[in-house]
């Protein structure tokens, strides 16, 4: 759907570059929920909330689009772009496979014939441990597209971490994570949660 016919979005980026790229990842995320269909389950929904995923269906048109989340795009905008022309990586592809009533989709960041990588962007990585959520984030990723090696690349203010992940998931243990989706997965999500306020299952910490 072109969303132009919604909204009277300025032609010509010159105008203000800096309004063009708030513009650009507002848009990107109202037309990642636009077009979901109703038995589609996204990996990046499926490791979070299900309340959250929920609320940003159904609330789609609720993003801000904070200058730290642009600056980690574009960085990881770059990271992709060298992985592409350095290493023939293919590059924000997309993959779904079905099982039972759901299909399960994910667009991964990086994938060659062996390898998909990962990529975050963020404040700190703890304990210099990748973060649980993460690694489960790519073990779907491996086990959407049948590869065998996954990479998770983490870049921060002040460091640079790879890990590597080689356990994929099966068929029952995909189901299982469908079937204890709950709400909130982890409970430090709450504190960070834009639904949080109108959320009757929110676990906030004072």
């Amino acid at each position: 759907m072109d969303l132009s016919q919604f909204f009277d979005f300025p032609k010509d980026v010159k105008e203000s570059i800096t309004e063009e790229i708030l513009l650009q990842q507002w848009m990107e995320q109202i037309s990642h929920y636009m077009h979901k269909e109703d038995n589609v389950i996204w990996v990046s929904d499926l490791i979070r909330c299900k309340k959250k995923a929920e609320l940003s269906n159904k609330h789609f048109y609720v993003f801000k689009p904070e200058p730290y989340f642009v600056m980690a795009n574009l960085i990881h905008i770059g990271l992709q772009k060298w992985l592409q022309d350095s290493y023939g990586y293919e590059i924000e592809k997309e993959f779904e496979k079905k099982i039972e009533e759901f299909v399960i989709r994910g667009r991964v960041d990086a994938i060659d014939s062996n390898t998909v990588i990962e990529i975050k962007c963020t404040k700190d990585v703890k304990d210099n441990k990748p973060y649980e959520h993460h690694v489960l984030q790519l073990r779907l990723y491996l086990w959407l597209t049948g590869r065998e090696h996954g990479k998770l690349i983490y870049i921060t203010p002040n460091k640079l971490l790879e890990f590597d992940i080689h356990e994929t998931m099966d068929d029952d243990e995909v189901l299982l994570l469908i079937d204890n989706w709950k709400s909130p997965r982890y409970e430090w999500e709450c504190s960070y949660c834009d639904f949080a306020c109108i959320c009757n299952q929110a676990v906030v910490r004072r």
